[in-house]
């Protein structure tokens, strides 16, 4: 069976059907045609998402990028910090746990957005969340007039360059996920788990960021699986074209 010869030989694959929600007929392994199917209940063990090899290119174009970026993004972030400062009671930085790669926890960092007892209310806005597992709403009360704006225009992220070149996160991958909202995923929806997580990634730049749940699942997997130096780069691209744009949650 092509699964139990990929084990041995160490290749990393991955299996595309209608559980991963991408549409496809027949389970199938990616990157390998044979005109046999593959019968899924013979499927028990399997991995998907690039080896140790595209790991490493991947963290190397990660401090690359992220390291030219911090030279223009710092002056900005300053200010940002300032204006939130002087607008709304609270620090500048919102740090919150997140879920990364193979479940290993970390510290987010974020501009602050939202009041600065937000966490105190969200068991009161639950009933409004506009994303079934997620906790999610379009116009969220808790948001702060500036809060609005660095949201929709994706700024509130920049602080992340920080969790990229200390390794927690990537430039482009799932998005992390609150400890909360992780243990909802089960399966072989975990695999998103298998590179780090990201300050974008198909997920954001997916209708605006508007993916249902499922949408995410499906969309992380196909990241995952199909990962490439280039497929990252072509979504930074099309993040700073919603960026530019004013558009997201």
């Amino acid at each position: 069976m092509l699964v139990e010869i990929a084990d041995d030989l160490d290749v990393h694959y991955a299996l595309l059907g209608d559980r991963a929600g991408l549409g496809a007929s027949e389970p199938s392994v990616a990157g390998w045609s044979d005109p046999s199917p593959l019968p899924e209940a013979e499927v028990t063990e399997y991995r998907v998402g690039p080896g140790p090899r595209g790991l490493r290119v991947k963290r190397r174009f990660d401090l690359l990028v992220g390291s030219l970026l911090v030279v223009p993004v710092a002056p900005i972030g300053g200010f940002i910090a300032l204006v939130i400062r002087r607008t709304s009671h609270g620090p500048a930085l919102f740090r919150q746990t997140r879920v990364g790669r193979d479940g290993e926890r970390f510290e987010i960092f974020k501009f602050r957005t939202m009041v600065h007892d937000a966490d105190a209310r969200k068991q009161d806005l639950l009933h409004m969340s506009e994303a079934d597992g997620l906790f999610k709403i379009r116009a969220d009360p808790r948001l702060t007039p500036v809060g609005r704006f660095l949201r929709r225009t994706y700024l509130d992220e920049l602080p992340q360059l920080i969790n990229v070149l200390r390794g927690e996160m990537s430039l482009v991958g799932p998005r992390p996920l609150v400890p909360e909202e992780d243990a909802g995923f089960k399966g072989s929806s975990r695999q998103r788990l298998r590179v780090p997580p990201g300050m974008t990634g198909e997920w954001q730049v997916h209708r605006g960021g508007g993916a249902s749940r499922d949408e995410m699942i499906a969309l992380d997997y196909r990241y995952v699986a199909e990962w490439s130096l280039w497929r990252d780069v072509r979504c930074l691209a099309k993040t700073a074209a919603y960026m530019l744009g004013r558009k997201g949650w």
